[in-house]
């Protein structure tokens, strides 16, 4: 499964019912129960939307912390550009999240854990919330 940079984010800044079940996927990645993969634009991403949350300080604490957890970290190299720009180009998707698209295909991933409904109708491509991810539980 590959993390959207929104289940990071809502785990350090959303005291709601999401925010917490987030921080429950985050536990289950900390503790070995759960894999999952990520690219490290979504490190990015995240530090980027906690600075402006949370303050510099504490945004970085925060990404420290996940960039620890045993997530399987992708790199994004040339090859995932190149497949980002072809996807860019055949579906709908932002730039952003064609790199996060090309980041699973190149990992063979199809399930995405993801409030962001953009993904939603991309072929070969399972979106699921995380209200749906805890249904399966």
């Amino acid at each position: 499964m590959y993390l959207d940079s929104n289940i990071f984010i809502y785990s350090a800044v959303d005291n709601n019912e999401l925010g917490k079940k987030c921080r429950k996927i985050i536990g289950k990645i900390e503790d070995g129960s759960l894999n999952a993969a990520s690219s490290y634009l979504v490190l990015d991403e995240v530090l980027w939307i906690l600075q402006n949350e949370i303050g510099k300080e504490d945004a970085l604490e925060s990404t420290k912390m996940f960039l620890s957890l045993p997530v399987k970290w992708i790199d994004v190299k040339r090859d995932i550009m190149y497949q980002s720009l072809e996807l860019y180009d055949s579906t709908d998707l932002a730039p952003r999240d064609s790199i996060h698209l090309a980041s699973m295909k190149k990992e063979k991933l199809t399930v995405l854990l993801s409030e962001d409904d953009d993904f939603d109708g991309i072929e070969g491509i399972e979106r699921r919330s995380v209200d749906e991810f805890f249904d399966d539980l």
